[in-house]
């Protein structure tokens, strides 16, 4: 379900230390927007409709119906300066959104 590699996990553990989060439960929600789809990850605990995976001491969680239409995911983080930045997507073209999406505007 989710691709994170050991030193992206790690980065999350340190965002989350940081922002004193104790939960290692996290579960990928999918929204759609005029940017077309987009995924985050908030705090929760696992429910029986959901797909769980464990990496590096993190339980990762979604809806079975999220990861059959949208997944595997792929979570990577990057650093800038002395910050952490995370950014998780579908490995699958979900397809457009933006500007490129609608005649609306010309």
């Amino acid at each position: 379900m989710l691709q994170i590699s050991l030193e992206t996990a790690e980065d999350l553990k340190q965002i989350m230390k940081e922002q004193n989060i104790n939960s290692t439960s996290l579960r990928i929600i999918a929204r759609i927007g005029w940017g077309g789809m987009s995924y985050d990850l908030v705090l929760d605990e696992p429910g029986e409709l959901d797909t769980v995976e464990e990496h590096e001491g993190l339980t990762f969680m979604a809806e079975n119906r999220i990861v059959e239409r949208y997944g595997p995911f792929k979570m990577t983080s990057f650093k800038r300066g002395n910050r952490i930045y995370m950014d998780i997507n579908s490995i699958h073209d979900t397809g457009g959104g933006g500007c490129d999406s609608c005649t609306t505007c010309g």
